[in-house]
């Protein structure tokens, strides 16, 4: 359902689970997928610690996100304090 979530945030900010009769909007889809996009962002600071994801560039954080999302979580290569701000 929507992005291949089997979660739906609403209009008023709850999210419900999927079930074979949900039936999900545009408008579901994109903020239940912004809403799961900020919650790995979250993650992945907390990963890698907040002042090192701080200190990264947005051209940095972003893929790291994108690992994460799609692989449910950081390397633990990367978390165990492989990248840098350099």
């Amino acid at each position: 359902t929507g992005f291949g979530s089997d979660t739906v945030t609403r209009a008023d900010g709850s999210i419900v689970k999927v079930t074979k009769d949900t039936v999900v909007t545009r408008e579901d889809a994109e903020r239940d997928l912004n809403r799961r996009i900020g919650q790995t962002a979250g993650e992945a600071a907390a990963d890698v610690g907040q002042e090192v994801w701080n200190a990264l560039p947005a051209n940095v954080r972003s893929p790291l996100v994108s690992v994460a999302y799609n692989y449910g979580s950081l390397p633990k290569s990367v978390v165990a304090g492989r990248i840098s701000n350099r």
